[in-house]
């Protein structure tokens, strides 16, 4: 698979993507254009209210959930850069009460599932085998039932595929096969509903 049929955009998409993410700092990484088709779709099918983010970067994957949903979002993301707390401001102002940001190691945060009930994770952190499976098994034990994986594309994220198939993971949708929606099945673990 090419290049220019992952990172494909069509001027539409192009656009609506700069609005939705109008005001925020610029990055050569992350959720882009050619991820737009498959945040909608995952929008329509989920129809999330409350979305827990693990990795915020630049923020352009929260503008695309709050900006394309009424969902609320907790993002987590470890770094302490400017630019990423510039972005946490921009949104905030855009969309007030629906965007909490935890400022940690998605491997150390706790969260509370009596104060905090999601209907979906995005996915989008440490790439490694290890820490996505500590991302995927964080969301399994907080009982989400929807889960969307950024960086499938073993180029992308080497460790991600391997670490979902190790925490039960069964893609329902694979979106230019480096966005993966789907839902955890039964294992050692447990299954959800």
């Amino acid at each position: 698979m090419s290049d220019d049929f992952v990172y494909y955009a069509t001027v539409e998409e192009r656009a609506e993507f700069r609005h939705l993410t109008a005001g925020l700092p610029e990055t050569e990484i992350g959720l882009s254009a050619h991820s737009l088709f498959a945040v909608k779709a995952i929008v329509a099918t989920v129809k999330p209210k409350r979305v827990l983010e693990i990795g915020f970067d630049r923020g352009s994957s929260s503008a695309m959930w709050l900006g394309l949903s009424d969902a609320s979002v907790v993002s987590i993301d470890i770094s302490d850069d400017p630019e990423l707390h510039r972005a946490v401001a921009v949104l905030q102002n855009r969309y007030p009460g629906r965007l909490e940001f935890i400022r940690s190691d998605s491997t150390k945060v706790e969260i509370d599932p009596r104060l905090h009930q999601f209907d979906m994770a995005f996915i989008d952190g440490d790439h490694t085998e290890d820490g996505a499976l500590s991302d995927l098994m964080m969301v399994k034990s907080l009982n989400i039932q929807w889960v969307v994986l950024d960086d499938w594309l073993e180029d992308f994220g080497p460790g991600v595929a391997i670490a979902a198939e190790r925490a039960g993971f069964e893609p329902f949708a694979i979106f230019k096969r480096n966005i993966a929606l789907g839902r955890f099945v039964l294992s050692r673990h447990h299954e959800l509903a």
